[in-house]
This record gives structure tokens, C-alpha cells and sequence, in this order.
């Protein structure tokens, strides 16, 4: 059976480039192997996905907030889909081996296996990268905001923004419990990964070791000096940010986060979602079936 390959209209590849000009080299790549293909609108994945047959092998095109949506509905069928990177940063994909570029990975999907990999939950919202809370969530709804203004001023406006928040910022203070740690922390921003971050410089250093080793990884980031947060921002674009002193690491299965607020702006996969205290984290492991190109399987393994 070919594959259904299902397009988020809006998203930043196809915008860019056109819905045809990625429909025919779709077509040119994978031929016969092709039995649908569509582009859909954003609200309408979610309906699309529900009248599809279950049989079919799914291919979905977007950026990592669609690739999230996806996998919240296909994790209940226990539906296996593939991915074509057609966002910004494209990390899940990366994390699952797929190539960053959409005509390689459509390439690579001549020929794919299913595997299983772990999922995070906070709330019971699913994240397959990781979710965030404190400074970080401030500074991407400026991102944002920038995102579509290519003039450096902006960029510069934004650098800024995240060099003054986290150096001149006060810290706060959260309770966390957990199997591993329990007491307060004090953080300026923390990062609740699905498993641990590659400890590595260059590129690929804000990928995963692994998307089956069945843990949450906490990083708890608490930079006090500028030059700690210029520091961080280095090291947050070369790789090596998670061995700084001021950041905390530990892993766990399940962890509890609760402070005096009834409710807090979190990023899931870089979607802001307001959710109630006390913040429960947990990971599933294994439970999200992806499909992962042979060729690719071969490169991580090497």
C-alpha cells in the first residue's frame, strides 16, 4: 500500500516555495508510491485524520507544532505516520532520523520501518520535544512576533531581549516532587525534554541521544551574571549549554511542579498553553508509532 501523504497548507516551506512547485516533485520522488495527496487546511488536519482509513500509511508535511497534532489523534489508533519536514526547526523529525531538508526526507521514504518511541505529557497535553516554562516562554512570543521580519535589526532586538531577561531577571522559586528530587528550586527557565539532549558541540547539539531510553530529562536554568546569559546564548546556538553551572540536570520518570499561581503560560513543542497548577509531568514510553526511513536507521545505528 502507498503512502497518503497529507500537507499543512500554511506551513513555512509551502508558503515559501508553492503547494505545486511540492506537489510535483512529491510525485516526481516517490511516483506509484503516492496514493493521495492533499493539502489541508490547520483546522481541518484533525477532521481530515479522522475520516481517514486506518490501514493507509500516513505521511504528514508541517512544521513541529502540526507534527504534535498529529501524534495527540494517531497515538490513540496506535497509527504509525511519517514525517516531511516543512517548518522552521523540524525537530521532532530530526530526532527520529528523518532528513531536515523535505526533498531528502521524501527521498528517503522510498523505503521506511515502524518504530516505537517515547512521548511527554504534561496535563495530560501531549509534547514529543520537550516543554518549557519561565524566561523561555516570554522570549518565544517575541520570536514570534519576529518571525516573519528578516531585517537584523529585529533579530538583534530579540537577542537582546533574551540577554536582558535572563541576566537582570529574578529568579523564581517552584516546588517540585519527584522520584529522583524534592524541595525548591530556584530557575529563571525550565525545560522538561522527552529524554536527554545530545551532549555535543556543532551540529545536531539540540537533538536527542535517544527517543527511547523512557525518561523525562529536567534542565533547570538559573544564569545570574550577563556574562552567564551571553554565555547561555553561545551555547544554546554551538551546543554544551547543559554542562554550564548554572543549569541543573537531572532525570525522572514523573515529576510534579506547584507554585502559588492557579495557572502557567508553558510552551509544548513551542504552542504556549496556559495550564493549571500543579503541573504533572510524565513520560509514556514507547507508545507513538513513527515511521523512520530505512536509510536513516542505518545513519544513527553508524
Amino acid at each position: 500500500m502507498g503512502y497518503h501523504i497529507l500537507i499543512n497548507e500554511n506551513a513555512g516551506t509551502v508558503l515559501k516555495i508553492g503547494a505545486e512547485v511540492l506537489r510535483t516533485k512529491a510525485y516526481e520522488i516517490l511516483g506509484d508510491s503516492i496514493d493521495e495527496f492533499e493539502f489541508v487546511a490547520p483546522d481541518q488536519i484533525m477532521t481530515r485524520l479522522e475520516s481517514m482509513d486506518d490501514e493507509r500509511c500516513v505521511l504528514v508535511g508541517g512544521g513541529d507544532g502540526t507534527i504534535t497534532t498529529i501524534a495527540s489523534h494517531l497515538i490513540k489508533k496506535e497509527h504509525p505516520f511519517g514525517i516531511i519536514p516543512l517548518g522552521t526547526m523540524n525537530l521532532f523529525a530530526q530526532d527520529i532520523g528523518v532528513p531536515n531538508n523535505w526533498e531528502d526526507a521524501l527521498k528517503a521514504y522510498k523505503n521506511s520501518d515502524e518504530h516505537h518511541v517515547d512521548v511527554g505529557f504534561a496535563n495530560g497535553e501531549l509534547f514529543l520535544c520537550n516543554a518549557m516554562f519561565g524566561v523561555t516562554t516570554q522570549i518565544a512570543k517575541e520570536r514570534e512576533a519576529s518571525r516573519n521580519m528578516f531585517r537584523p535589526t529585529a533579530w538583534l532586538r530579540l537577542l537582546g531581549s533574551f540577554w536582558q531577561k535572563f541576566s537582570q531577571g529574578s529568579s523564581r522559586y517552584i516546588k517540585i516532587t519527584s522520584g529522583i528530587k524534592n524541595g525548591h528550586l530556584a530557575y529563571k527557565s525550565i525545560v522538561v525534554s522527552n529524554n536527554r539532549y545530545r551532549d555535543e558541540i556543532g551540529p545536531g547539539c539540540n537533538l536527542k541521544q535517544s527517543l527511547q531510553d523512557g525518561n523525562l530529562s529536567i534542565y533547570v536554568i538559573n544564569p545570574q551574571t550577563g556574562m552567564e546569559s551571553a554565555a547561555l546564548m553561545a551555547r544554546l546556538a554551538a551546543g554544551g549549554w547543559q554542562k554550564e553551572a548554572y543549569v541543573e540536570n537531572f532525570d525522572t520518570k514523573k515529576i510534579i511542579f506547584n507554585r502559588s499561581k492557579k495557572h502557567i503560560a508553558v510552551l509544548l513543542d513551542g504552542e504556549e498553553k496556559q495550564l493549571k497548577m500543579p503541573l504533572r509531568f510524565e513520560i509514556r514510553p514507547k507508545a507513538l508509532s513513527v515511521l523512520v526511513p530505512k536509510a536513516c536507521e542505518k545513519e544513527k545505528a553508524a
